[in-house]
């Protein structure tokens, strides 16, 4: 008798694992861990029952010199700092979340539950780290660039990267992907607090290790035959040694300007904005669908991105 009820237990536990292994097959972000994970769950937490408001003057000069100071701060994040930077979120509608995971810590700056209104989700490596801001301003729409901007986050050693909140098509009742003002497309809003966040982090750079803002998008590229469209934002087609460089990782690349004259990104307004205040670099990376998929899944093309971008540009 004690000999069958082990038997059922066991067959239990096997009917378990062969549950939890299909749950993870069909979620193969569940099967992240440490700091990826917390900052998937901050993310869903951040776009859970998000209603879009835009924000007013005073959030965004608070949001900017926040982002400014976090990204001077995080050097150390000592006590200190993270104290004056919870001060300096006062009446932003923002709190400070650190996390600890893989011998990592990241402040998080995050809407806190009762004023979810699309303002995106800010995370900040504390420590040594590149001069590197990564963006996912459309993680809805582009699927899959959320997840892949967490994964090179954690594995470029990034100092800090940002994610929209809320679908940049649905800010709005009724709202269509056909109207000319979508509020909340905030790669295309100079009033939205990404943008904000996005210009108090790029003027805390300086000279001499200036800010390389890189946003990852996602397009169909199949009519084009292209794997990815790589542009700094310009009419000009100045990416072609980094198109050159990126190729062993993404494919088939095409510099804007030169091999494709569309999904350049120059009415991307981080872009205009890094250019015209003379800080930082921009640069525009358009994945197809199978380009994201690979780099998701496959760690050794991520970090042949990772190493391509450590080259020099512009």
């Amino acid at each position: 008798m004690r000999d069958a009820k082990r038997r059922g237990r066991g067959v239990q536990i096997v009917h378990l694992g062969l549950i939890v292994a299909w749950v993870l097959a069909l979620n193969p972000e569940a099967m992240a861990k440490g700091m990826t994970l917390h900052l998937a769950q901050e993310w869903r937490r951040a776009r859970h029952r998000a209603r879009w408001r835009s924000p007013s003057p005073q959030q965004r000069d608070l949001l900017r010199e926040a982002a400014r100071y976090a990204m001077r701060a995080a050097a150390d994040c000592s006590a200190a700092h993270e104290q004056e930077l919870r001060r300096r979120l006062n009446y932003s509608s923002f709190e400070l979340v650190t996390l600890k995971a893989d011998g990592a810590k990241v402040w998080l700056l995050r809407e806190v539950s009762r004023a979810r209104h699309g303002g995106g989700l800010y995370a900040f490596r504390c420590g040594a780290a590149r001069p590197w801001l990564l963006q996912a301003p459309h993680a809805f729409f582009d699927v899959g660039s959320g997840l892949l901007v967490r994964k090179l986050f954690m594995e470029s050693g990034a100092r800090a990267a940002f994610w929209n909140t809320v679908h940049r098509y649905r800010a709005l009742p009724g709202e269509r992907r056909e109207d000319r003002v979508h509020p909340a497309d905030v790669a295309h809003q100079f009033g939205s607090l990404f943008h904000a966040v996005t210009m108090g982090a790029a003027t805390a750079s300086t000279k001499d290790a200036p800010l390389k803002v890189i946003q990852v998008h996602g397009s169909d590229l199949s009519r084009e035959r292209f794997d990815v469209v790589v542009s700094y934002g310009q009419r000009r087609p100045l990416a072609a040694a980094l198109g050159v460089a990126l190729g062993p990782s993404l494919g088939r690349v095409a510099v804007y300007g030169r091999d494709m004259h569309r999904l350049g990104g120059t009415t991307n307004v981080q872009g205009i904005a890094l250019r015209r205040a003379g800080v930082g670099h921009f640069l525009h990376l358009e994945l197809s669908r199978p380009a994201r998929e690979i780099l998701k899944k496959r760690r050794k093309k991520r970090a042949g991105l990772i190493s391509a971008l450590a080259g020099p540009w512009p």
